[in-house]
């Protein structure tokens, strides 16, 4: 089951992936560095804007709707009112913060913020839904709209003049068109679940439920939020925008490749391994455990290597020129705090949000902020760019071991030591076929790097019979049950 979730997340956030390649291309070459810094800014607050009011909703809503099946209607209905609830009090915030402050740009910018605020949270709900509902297909139709319109609208909007405002409203029209992207058919699966609450029940016992599981992990979302943008805002205020803005696009080209990635692996393996443990604890859900933690690996520690080392092709060939140099110097060093932070939170973090201890992790990611802001404020001045890349890379490693140090004392999650050593040896057989090709440039030499990449990795996977490979292959063309996949 998990094989055939992943293989339909992956063309839910592959395409959708591909889509925001085209919009980071366009945009580097029709925004100044300056207006994009405005934007990649904006958007780092809207995450902790996003964090504070309604990701606790949305993360009690994926946990949780399993364990309220026999309750859906009054479960759904409480998430529903909590949720308008949070709109209005985040209006009421952006009021306040309007009235307080006599910024040209935050005035120009945060009633757009708002509205772009309340048609994402609303488009990010119904995607956890369908996540929690395991129902790839509609998961996929809404992320796949959701990116096409928004880089349609956002894209005529740039070339019409209308700067970094142009791609947020084009990134609003995105997430309307998602929630009424479903055929009739996917429509109805997703829908049942509110119409169940056209008269919306409320009940205390189950908000103070989600709010004591999603408390803890606001706090940490919150922090890893700040983790990911605080180096931007640090980097405006000590360089200025357009360094932010240069920073940002090789943030962004990391999360669009490496973090769309393992978010796939993610969103496959985290539903089924929540169910499996609600019904029969850690030795149920094992299995399924295994699976992602192999996954997560073997994905993620090949590409990451691959694109630090091909770095200055990927971002000469994406990026316009006034930002392809920097960001090819802090992508390789992105690549691995990426890859260390996607370890720590989509499998090691599993052991607090498991066993309901998600404060763990909220002390964890105070630890690794701290770090960060610290080695920012260090670094910024002396390094620059590559000085905050550096920074957050010392701040995930110590929150991936503080994860996997305590995390072991709260649930032992399986370990795959030797399957581990498997995948270092085949990355390492790869990154011996690209060393010679590295310093090709050019979009036809990426395919040829790409293509040669992915199959010398394939065969050492297969020589050295990762996860059982062989024996998997064997079964699928025998078209001979496999027990869980």
């Amino acid at each position: 089951m998990m094989l055939r979730h992943g293989l339909a997340y992956l063309a839910a956030r592959g395409l959708p992936a591909l889509l925001n390649f085209a919009a980071l291309a366009i945009y580097t070459r029709l925004l100044a560095p300056e207006q994009f810094g405005i934007y990649a800014m904006v958007l780092a607050g809207l995450g902790i804007a996003h964090t504070a009011f309604l990701s606790w909703l949305d993360l009690g809503l994926l946990r949780f709707l399993a364990a309220y099946e026999v309750r859906r209607g009054t479960f759904l209905g409480t998430i529903l009112i909590a949720f308008l609830a949070m709109l209005a009090l985040a209006g009421l915030a952006s009021l306040l913060a309007l009235w307080l402050t006599s910024d040209p740009l935050l005035d120009r910018l945060l009633p757009l913020g708002f509205l772009l605020f309340c048609v994402e949270g609303f488009a990010e709900l119904h995607l956890r839904l369908a996540n929690a509902q395991l129902t790839p297909a509609v998961y996929g139709r809404m992320a796949i709209t959701r990116a096409l319109v928004a880089l349609a609208v956002g894209s005529a909007l740039v070339v019409a003049g209308a700067g970094a405002e142009g791609i947020l409203l084009g990134l609003a029209a995105g997430a309307v068109a998602a929630v009424v992207a479903p055929t009739r058919r996917e429509l109805g699966s997703l829908w049942s679940a509110w119409r169940q609450v056209a008269t919306p029940v409320f009940d205390p016992a189950v908000l103070r439920h989600l709010f004591l599981y999603g408390a803890p992990l606001v706090v940490t979302l919150g922090l890893d939020v700040v983790l990911a943008g605080a180096d931007r805002f640090l980097l405006a205020r000590v360089i200025g925008t357009d360094a932010a803005g240069v920073y940002a696009v090789g943030y962004q080209l990391t999360a669009y490749t490496l973090g769309t990635l393992l978010v796939i692996v993610n969103l496959a393996g985290y539903p089924l391994a929540v169910k499996a443990f609600e019904t029969g604890g850690l030795a149920a859900a094992e299995p399924y455990l295994r699976q992602n933690a192999l996954l997560l690996w073997g994905i993620g520690l090949p590409a990451a290597c691959g694109m630090g080392l091909l770095a200055p092709n990927i971002t000469a060939v994406v990026t316009g020129s006034a930002f392809a140099a920097d960001a090819a110097l802090v992508m390789p060093v992105l690549v691995l705090a990426a890859l260390l932070q996607r370890c720590r939170t989509y499998y090691f973090d599993f052991a607090f949000q498991l066993r309901a201890k998600v404060a763990w992790q909220a002390l964890i990611s105070a630890a690794t902020v701290i770090l960060n802001i610290g080695l920012n404020l260090l670094l910024i001045p002396r390094f620059g760019i590559l000085g905050a890349a550096w920074a957050t890379v010392a701040a995930c490693g110590l929150g991936l071991a503080l994860s996997i140090v305590i995390g072991r004392r709260v649930l032992a999650l399986p370990l795959i030591w030797g399957e581990a050593l498997r995948v270092c040896l085949a990355t390492t057989v790869m990154l011996t076929a690209l060393w010679p090709l590295r310093e090709l440039s050019g979009l036809l030499a990426l395919v040829l790097q790409i293509v040669l990449g992915g199959l010398a990795y394939a065969a050492a996977l297969w020589l050295l019979d990762v996860g059982g490979l062989r024996a998997g292959a064997g079964r699928l063309l025998a078209r001979q049950p496999a027990g869980h996949t």
